[in-house]
């Protein structure tokens, strides 16, 4: 990761971010730092950049993001920040303990931290507004419940496990969920049912 940049600012953003709690709190494995960086500025790269930009190459686009990153003013890298940050709030809130992971979909399937589905839900749910990211937590017994039916869905599946850094592959993972926020319907906020009863 570039330090040629400001002085590093790049990364004292990164190493600033995963050390917050609010992010521990979704990923709570013991990985290395460098590892939580690179979720975090996969996120950053595809919400500077769109996904429309991203051309097979995930070294080579991660590599500019932390050059723009340098170049950005402060007021710029807190407005990442905190989308960033409320992101992760809503994606708990939301998904629990199966955050960005594909146990959602299979209890007893992988537990650690997906980083194409970690990318696909976080950028996508940190260029919505607020009212938009509330309105997910309205619904989200519907919302979940519809993430874990595409988690089943071959196509969608393949976009998260095979050959994952290729065009196709980020578009359409990315294409979904953006299409699955767009078709939750607005609703008063709904209560998780009572049940008896990773990274």
């Amino acid at each position: 990761m570039s330090q040629s940049v400001r002085n590093g600012v790049a990364s004292d953003f990164l190493t600033k971010i995963v050390s917050e709690g609010t992010f521990k709190k979704v990923v709570k494995n013991k990985s290395n730092r460098q590892a939580h960086q690179e979720l975090v500025l996969r996120h950053m790269a595809f919400v500077l950049f769109g996904v429309d930009a991203y051309k097979s190459s995930l070294p080579k686009f991660l590599d500019l993001a932390m050059i723009k990153l340098g170049e950005l003013e402060d007021s710029q890298l807190e407005t990442l920040r905190n989308n960033f940050l409320d992101a992760m709030k809503v994606a708990f809130d939301i998904f629990g303990k199966d955050t960005f992971k594909r146990s959602l979909a299979e209890p007893t399937g992988n537990k650690v931290v997906n980083k194409p589905l970690f990318e696909a839900i976080s950028v996508s749910f940190a260029l919505i507004n607020n009212s938009g990211r509330q309105r997910l937590v309205g619904c989200k017994v519907g919302f979940k419940e519809s993430l874990k039916s595409m988690l089943k869905e071959t196509r969608f599946v393949n976009s998260i496990t095979l050959s994952t850094a290729n065009t196709e592959s980020v578009l359409t993972r990315f294409k979904m969920v953006h299409d699955l926020i767009e078709h939750q319907p607005l609703k008063i906020r709904e209560t998780e049912p009572k049940r008896s009863d990773d990274f």
